[in-house]
């Protein structure tokens, strides 16, 4: 859904509130897509010259305490150069642009 890759796109580039407490969500269920379900999620700091993603757990909503879990993930810590990683994402492929596989035969 086009909707949805732009607000993660934004929420990536920190334009928009995380989805989960404090963290953005990086990979959602993909039987679902319902970040409720669980998530591979990461803080992400931006400054003028990189940005970084720390402290990655596998996010999950516990509807019995009706609150966040983070189970810690064994992931190191990413650094982006601030401008290549806006720009991989305001120039990323979207429905309208992708080529598919027969595009290129």
């Amino acid at each position: 859904m086009p909707e949805q890759d732009d607000l993660a796109a934004r929420r990536l580039l920190g334009e928009v509130p995380p989805d989960v407490d404090d963290r953005v969500a990086l990979y959602v269920c993909p039987e679902c897509g319902d970040v409720m379900c669980g998530a591979l999620t990461a803080r992400i700091t931006y400054s003028e010259r990189e940005v970084v993603w720390s402290d990655f757990a596998f996010s999950w909503f516990d509807s019995e305490t009706e609150r966040w879990q983070h189970d810690p993930a064994d992931l190191v810590e990413y650094r982006f150069d601030a401008d290549a990683y806006r720009h991989t994402i305001t120039e990323r492929p979207t429905d309208a642009t992708a080529k598919t596989w027969t595009d290129s035969a």
